[in-house]
């Protein structure tokens, strides 16, 4: 059998550990190559014996776990509201799914002036609207799409043209797809069959956690790493009509990166979404385990920027005074294929000199904490 011939399905469970079949048409993804590891426990057993030698030990699987890797890219639909080809993926790391954000029927009046929407009673930055947002309408002469230029409580600001038109109460609906995060003890799971070749693992009840690396210039990548319960393979052929996203990911170019009020000039991005799995013993359980658990979350990231003049940009001061400082950058720049990270708390956690092609740079590590309940980070595709 070959090493490389290789096929990743997955599907989010409706009930912890029972396999929802997931099929080559709806649920392949593509990744690098994927690595599985069995997760033994090894019990050595210390009967006494009339001579000298080993004594067997019994091995007792626990689960399985796999590593591999994926692109940063979108669904492609130009009008986003179809969730990523990995977007099952977030969810098996704990992550809520939300798909559009409205304003409910409320009262609007269109400008032509100045391209806004005006809405009474209604709050668009609550509601989750966000600059560089697609929004559609339900008015007659300003369906849209629109892309947000600005956003203000009950004002929407447009790159294109809208009409005259208004008062009249209609509905306003950003097309995305957003992943944040859940704080649940029985919180959502994925089943994922791996197939190596013509071997097949079948692992239910996954959940897991992910890192993303991004360079300027080049496309970004997300490693992901998943626990499921135990269960041998099996010998099953491989399918070789897998249907996979066609859009290519995009590099990281124009990817508006602040820390606070500080565009800097970095070479890379990383950030560590930094999920715990525990189990949750049982001994009603097939396998001695309830379930696997994401037991606590510490996001972290890293960035490089240039140095400027302390004037612009001062991270010992900011590390000594412990300041709180939002955090962003965007994967594409195409309606349908970027992702956009936020963090509205972010802290440096050490500050060190460093040089890239020897311009004199910084090394920043970087702690992502809840600002307001769970929302260290929010993943927005659109």
């Amino acid at each position: 059998m070959f090493k490389n011939r290789a096929l990743i399905l997955a599907k989010k469970e409706t009930s912890y550990g029972v396999d929802p079949v997931p099929t080559t048409a709806l649920n392949a993804i593509l990744t690098d190559l994927p690595e599985v590891d069995i997760v033994m426990k090894k019990m050595d057993r210390l009967n006494v014996k009339a001579f000298l030698g080993n004594r067997p030990s019994i091995n007792l699987g626990e689960a399985l776990k796999i590593t591999f890797s994926t692109e940063i890219k979108g669904s492609g639909d130009t009008t986003p509201d179809t969730p990523p080809e990995i977007g099952v993926l977030f969810v098996g790391c704990g992550m809520l799914e939300t798909i559009d954000k409205a304003s409910g029927a409320v009262s609007m009046t269109f400008a032509a002036s100045g391209k806004t929407c005006t809405a009474a009673g209604a709050d668009f930055v609550a509601a989750g609207f966000a600059i560089g947002d697609i929004v559609t309408t339900d008015a007659v002469l300003n369906p849209g799409p629109f892309t947000v230029t600005n956003v203000a409580a009950t004002v929407l600001t447009f790159s294109e043209t809208v009409e005259d038109e208004g008062p009249v109460t209609k509905t306003a609906t950003a097309l995305k797809v957003l992943y944040t995060p859940q704080d649940l003890l029985d919180g959502p799971s994925i089943t994922i069959y791996f197939y190596q070749h013509d071997i097949l693992h079948v692992m239910t009840g996954c959940r897991g956690t992910w890192s993303i690396d991004g360079t300027a210039g080049e496309y970004g990548k997300i490693k992901w790493e998943f626990t499921g319960l135990y269960a041998g393979p099996t010998d099953a052929t491989a399918p070789t009509d897998s249907t996979f996203n066609a859009t290519l990911p995009p590099p990281l170019k124009s990817g508006a990166f602040l820390l606070g009020a500080y565009a800097g000039t970095i070479g890379t991005f990383k950030m560590v979404y930094g999920n715990e799995i525990a189990k949750r013993p049982d001994a009603n359980a097939a396998t001695g385990f309830l379930a696997q658990f994401i037991k606590d979350r510490k996001v972290t990231a890293e960035i490089d920027p240039e140095a400027p003049a302390l004037s612009t940009f001062d991270p010992v001061t900011l590390l000594t005074a412990g300041t709180e400082q939002t955090m962003g950058i965007t994967f594409g720049t195409s309606a349908g294929n970027r992702m956009k990270l936020h963090c509205p708390k972010v802290v440096l956690d050490s500050a060190k000199y460093a040089d890239r092609e020897g311009i004199l740079t910084y090394s920043l590590p970087l702690l992502v904490c809840p600002s307001a309940g769970a929302d260290d980070v929010t993943l927005t595709f659109n």
